[in-house]
């Protein structure tokens, strides 16, 4: 099994942190994003539309008050056959028409920008809801294995290293042991040199018969 390299172990703890720190900043720029959105489409479905509604009311009753002034002018200034020409109050007329026409179209691009921004919205909402699960959940679980791996590399650098064991330790024998053999074979050798002389002897006495 080849040995592990555990060099810093505190460079796993610092990246735990520094990820934890990425999850925190980005779960905050999320919610604020969030609320920028809502700001945006609040103020293109409601706020807009409210305004421009109120307008078109507005000139409404604008184009009614300049009809009245130019009937009430035809009527009160005419003399006899004469029609007065009434310039002034066909002018504002014609000034409250436009208006008029200018917040109607305003409301209608309200109302087709308030579909456009709201298909965009969802479509945009549904990465960063699934970028938010992964800081909720995906993040924290990386974060937890790390610690796990953090620890077990830290108690593992701090067990000591086993000193080396002689082979004599490792199988209990020590110097007598050794020693031991050399006497059983010197022994040996001592009961040998008697069978060899005697061996010798009885060779000449074989050769004179």
């Amino acid at each position: 099994m080849p040995d592990a390299n555990v060099s810093n172990v505190a460079a796993i703890s610092d990246f735990r942190a520094g990820l934890a720190s990425f999850a925190a900043s980005a779960r905050q720029a999320l919610v604020d994003l969030d609320l920028e959105v809502k700001r945006a489409l609040d103020w293109v479905t409601r706020d807009r539309p409210a305004f421009w509604s109120n307008e078109v009311r507005k000139a409404h009753e604008a184009v009614a008050k300049a009809k009245d002034e130019l009937a009430n002018s035809r009527t009160y200034k005419r003399i006899g056959d004469f029609v007065p020409a009434c310039l002034e109050e066909k002018k504002a007329l014609e000034i409250a028409k436009r208006r008029l026409e200018y917040a109607e179209s305003k409301l209608a691009a309200c109302k087709h920008w308030s579909i456009v921004v709201r298909r965009a919205v969802d479509e945009f909402r549904g990465p960063i809801q699934q970028l938010m699960g992964l800081l909720d959940a995906d993040i924290p679980q990386g974060m937890a294995v790390l610690e796990r791996m953090s620890i077990a590399l830290e108690q593992y650098a701090a067990t000591p290293t086993p000193a080396s064991v002689s082979w004599e330790e490792l199988t209990g024998e020590g110097e007598s042991s050794m020693a031991r053999p050399m006497e059983d074979a010197k022994d040996n050798v001592r009961q040998e040199e008697p069978l060899k002389s005697g061996e010798e002897t009885q060779q000449p006495q074989e050769a004179k018969t």
